[in-house]
């Protein structure tokens, strides 16, 4: 995922059934990994520019939270009522080179 107003990206995978621990109302636990909190709220695809409508989350609520080098966005499809958990590597804008 790519999001102009940030400096870096998101290249991640679903999760199903992904088994965190909620610590606090912040913070929750994967992979013996703390993650933080930094953004809740609605999300609207409008456009996809790789890949296909089939394969992107689409409406979904959802809750994201970052480690040092990784984030995971805790989601639900509105539109079906199902988990869409993703969790993702973070790229910095500088090392990406083409």
């Amino acid at each position: 995922m790519i999001i102009p107003e940030d400096n870096f990206m998101y290249i991640g995978q679903v999760i199903e059934n992904m088994k965190y621990e909620k610590l606090s109302e912040d913070t929750i636990k994967y992979n013996h990994i703390i993650f933080t909190k930094t953004g809740e709220g609605h999300q609207f695809i409008t456009n996809v520019e790789f890949g296909n409508k089939d394969e992107v989350e689409g409406k979904c609520i959802f809750e994201d939270y970052e480690a040092e080098n990784n984030v995971i966005s805790l989601g639900i499809l509105t539109d079906e009522n199902k988990r869409a958990d993703v969790y993702a590597d973070i790229i910095q804008i500088e090392d990406i080179q083409i």
